[in-house]
């Protein structure tokens, strides 16, 4: 991963209503299976899903040659348990495509402010003022004084060592809080480091003073993204 200072800023490009469509899309396919923590092919959104969304076969082309999704042709017969693909190595689009968010597809919509809402909970509701100024404030990791802060907002604190969380927190505070970063965690043999990371994306969300920010994997099990919790009353 490189530093922010080698990075390199690039505008977003303006895109029409049914790319943001087809993002939207594919967007949600990557939550579902990110909240059942699934791999994100169990989800791939059907071809003929995009079509009667408006999307066409040349604003899905696009997408992939932007590497914002790839498409494979699925093959599963009514026996099989899961869903089976096959790659595609061009740009054929048939009634069996399917498609799927890739990493930087991901980062994208979030750029574009397509995010899905975070489902309401009782606990989190008598927050919902400070969560909906919480998209104008900074987000900040305090690493001496082990706090997460949102503006003036204290949203975590630890009190004791959690050095996965902490290193998770502290990336994204170096590359000055990006919409997505890949899986900081050192490799560790004995461990699966899809699990590894999950376990402290679930940590990072749980015991909050505030639910103002939320931590979610990117349905790869090689990534993080984060949102802001924004509820209706």
């Amino acid at each position: 991963m490189g530093s922010p200072a080698h990075r390199v800023t690039k505008a977003i490009p303006r895109v029409g209503a049914s790319i943001q469509t087809a993002l939207t899309l594919l967007h949600e396919g990557c939550a579902y299976a990110q909240d059942l923590d699934l791999p994100i092919w169990e989800f791939a959104v059907e071809v003929q899903r995009l079509r009667e969304a408006q999307v066409s076969n040349s604003d899905l082309r696009w997408l992939l040659c932007k590497g914002y999704a790839e498409h494979a042709q699925e093959t599963t017969l009514p026996s099989q348990e899961g869903r089976r693909f096959q790659r595609t190595g061009n740009l054929a689009i048939t009634d069996a495509t399917c498609l799927v968010l890739t990493d930087d597809g991901f980062a994208f919509t979030h750029e574009l402010g397509i995010v899905l809402p975070v489902e309401r909970q009782d606990s989190e509701v008598s927050n919902s003022s400070a969560a909906s100024s919480a998209a104008k404030a900074k987000i900040v990791w305090d690493q001496d004084r082990r706090t997460l802060r949102v503006g003036n907002e204290a949203v975590k604190q630890f009190r004791v060592p959690a050095p996965n969380q902490e290193r998770i927190l502290s990336v994204f505070q170096e590359e000055n809080w990006p919409a997505h970063i890949d899986d900081p965690l050192p490799q560790n043999g004995d461990v699966d480091p899809k699990r590894r990371l999950h376990t402290a994306i679930n940590c990072l969300n749980r015991n909050q003073k505030k639910s103002l920010i939320r931590f979610h994997g990117d349905g790869s099990g090689n990534g993080i993204y984060w949102q802001f919790v924004l509820h209706d009353d």
